[in-house]
């Protein structure tokens, strides 16, 4: 498809229909003229086969791709909306927008940025916390996969991370 009339195609595909972009709608209605590919039940098994074996699409940090270090990172609690530093309360005092989104937006810009995994204390040096005993409650209220155990301990994203992210947006 195109969206120009005068587009010029020099070597078009012989598989490839190519339809103008002001004849999308009438393509779009012969193709509901012809006739099924397959029966309405094996399209509906084929739905819920998919949807039920359906993940979300994690990417791989930015940092494996591009040359980022952690020091190119602006750390602390930063408000999504006005972009003030948020130090001591319980909501930015502009925006009035949670501490708690704006930590659980945190976490995810870390695992989206700089790395799959992060520690007590990487949480601590990049949200600004107190102690690691804050930084190990934040991880564990945000029900991330856990790996190891005591001062090894590192947390990945988990697919229970976005259902509560879907279910609880203030949180």
């Amino acid at each position: 498809m195109f969206a120009f009339s005068k587009t010029h195609i020099v070597l078009p595909p012989e598989f490839a229909k190519i339809t103008m972009g002001c004849d999308i709608a009438e393509s779009i209605e012969d193709n509901n003229d012809l006739p099924d590919f397959i029966s309405v039940n094996t399209f509906n098994r084929l739905l819920k086969a998919l949807t039920s074996n359906a993940t979300e699409f994690i990417p791989k940090p930015l940092s494996k791709n591009f040359h980022l270090e952690l020091t190119h990172i602006r750390t602390g609690l930063i408000c999504p909306k006005c972009h003030l530093k948020i130090t001591n309360h319980k909501h930015c005092q502009s925006c009035k927008i949670s501490i708690n989104l704006m930590q659980q937006q945190a976490i995810e810009d870390w695992f989206y940025l700089y790395k799959d995994s992060i520690s007590n204390s990487e949480c601590v040096h990049f949200l600004e916390l107190k102690d690691k005993f804050a930084a190990n409650y934040l991880l564990t209220k945000l029900h991330l996969d856990k790996i190891n155990e005591h001062r090894y301990r590192r947390y990945t994203i988990s697919q229970n991370f976005w259902l509560m992210k879907k279910s609880s947006p203030n949180l």
